[in-house]
């Protein structure tokens, strides 16, 4: 890769199609650039990212890309319905119990990186776990948070982390556990 031309449209973009075309969930355009920086098909560069960026929503526009995730940007409109009925109805559907009630442990799933929490809610949404994202280091506001959900709750609390091995990644559950209350939660 070191001082290789990279070939955008000949490689780059066919192999992340398939990449984003790959997963049952969405795909982030980080996530994406992690994939093909770990397939060594472009540098980790910022320059290299925004060009990544260009290229997927120029062939988007043509209709040679799949869609990608934008989890910083978006629509925000109020809920409306079409009559009391039609808003019954979306309450039957979207109607749960939560499924951690009476359950011995009080369990949160936490990833490093936003652009995972796709996946976490295709796989976990189904036990009603709390999810979040720590974006890094997690803010006091993230912390706090958790804290008083584990301050409110009996029952003993285990974060379940996923992130990367550098040294920053191994020590953020450590610094989010002693944050979000460490003689309540352990690691799992």
């Amino acid at each position: 890769m070191s001082g290789a031309r990279i070939d955008w449209q000949g490689v780059v973009l066919p192999e992340a199609v398939a990449i984003v075309q790959s997963y049952d969930t969405g795909v982030t355009l980080r996530q994406l650039f992690y994939r093909l920086v770990s397939m060594e098909l472009i540098p980790n560069k910022t320059t290299t990212y925004k060009t990544l960026s260009r290229v997927t929503a120029q062939a988007r526009r043509r209709g040679k890309f799949p869609a990608l995730l934008d989890r910083t940007r978006g629509v925000s409109q109020p809920r409306s319905f079409e009559s009391p009925e039609a808003a019954r109805e979306s309450l039957r559907e979207t109607y749960r119990r939560d499924r951690t009630k009476g359950q011995p442990w009080q369990i949160f799933l936490g990833v490093e990186k936003h652009g995972l929490m796709a996946q976490l809610h295709a796989w976990f949404d189904v036990f009603g776990f709390p999810m979040f994202a720590l974006g890094g280091y997690a803010s006091e506001t993230l912390a706090h948070d958790v804290h008083m959900s584990v301050f409110h709750d009996p029952r003993p609390s285990v974060l379940i982390y996923a992130g990367d091995f550098d040294p920053s990644g191994q020590d953020i559950p450590r610094d989010f556990q002693e944050r979000a209350g460490a003689d309540r939660i352990s690691l799992g």
